[in-house]
């Protein structure tokens, strides 16, 4: 599980306008890029405010972001929106748990998450 405080999103848009961020969401997205074929579904956890989310929608059918923070995905249903994206939906969820049925992503992908995961119990 990963938790935001209330303040995540307006600060998380903040820190993505920054050139040096823009720069590395460039190269991830390029990474990224060379996995998707234009009839995959995506999954995008941790998807935050949708800046991977929204920037891979045009190079996929369909592209569902998840995460925790209602707020974070508010911002995300904007930017769609603004964007004009009708192949994507944001949906409020847990990655420990996922609200969806299995096999039904073709690329499933994760950029700056595992840095917000909380574990309450870790055993090896």
């Amino acid at each position: 599980m990963y938790r935001y405080d209330e303040k995540s999103a307006e600060r998380y848009d903040q820190v993505i306008q920054q050139p040096v961020y823009k720069y590395y969401v460039k190269k991830k997205l390029e990474m990224i890029k060379k996995w998707v074929r234009r009839n995959d579904y995506i999954l995008d956890v941790g998807c935050g405010t949708g800046e991977y989310t929204t920037s891979l929608a045009n190079h996929c059918k369909s592209i569902v972001g998840l995460d925790t923070s209602p707020k974070m995905i508010k911002k995300g249903m904007t930017k769609a929106k603004e964007k004009s994206l009708e192949n994507i939906a944001f949906v409020v969820g847990d990655i420990t748990h996922l609200p969806f049925c299995n096999q039904i992503f073709d690329v499933v992908t994760s950029v700056n998450l595992i840095h917000h995961l909380v574990y309450d119990k870790i055993t090896i």
